[in-house]
């Protein structure tokens, strides 16, 4: 083989290359995004649905226990009684908590007024609130097959 051909196989390896360069990072920039939100999710024993920012959860009647709440990328207060009254807990992006006592539960992309929500009984003007299974039903895919 000539010194000719072998340079012109490098030079088609090496053009195939960059192709193949140049395409991983269209394909890349088009199938990925600045801002990777994980969602927060909430567990009740082995069964969990994920909580959707800008919502409230007002009673979990008639639903199983509460058993852990996983934050994801937002601010999340939970108040140990229904309809948003008794002791709550505020956490925030990241955290994870197992909570005994949640009966009711607002999430948020930002800060909570959660003494201004305790005050009134109801989460801000903005905030769509549901009970549990209402919340699961509008959010939750699953629910309906079950």
């Amino acid at each position: 083989m000539s010194s000719i051909s072998q340079t012109a196989d490098s030079c088609r390896g090496l053009a195939l290359n960059e192709a193949l360069k140049k395409l991983k990072k269209i394909l890349f920039g088009f199938f990925s995004t600045d801002s990777c939100v994980r969602t927060a999710r909430i567990f009740h024993g082995q069964y969990c649905y994920d909580l959707v920012p800008g919502t409230a959860i007002s009673n979990f009647n008639n639903m199983g226990k509460v058993t852990s709440v996983v934050a994801g990328d937002y601010y999340i207060c939970i108040f140990e009684k229904p309809c948003y009254q008794g002791e709550y807990t505020i956490i925030c992006p990241g955290e994870e908590i197992n909570e005994g006592q949640c009966g009711s539960i607002v999430v948020s992309n930002s800060g909570i007024p959660a003494e201004a929500i305790r005050k009134n009984h109801r989460p801000p003007l903005d905030f769509w609130e549901l009970p549990g299974p209402m919340y699961q039903c509008y959010f939750h895919k699953g629910y309906r097959l079950m």
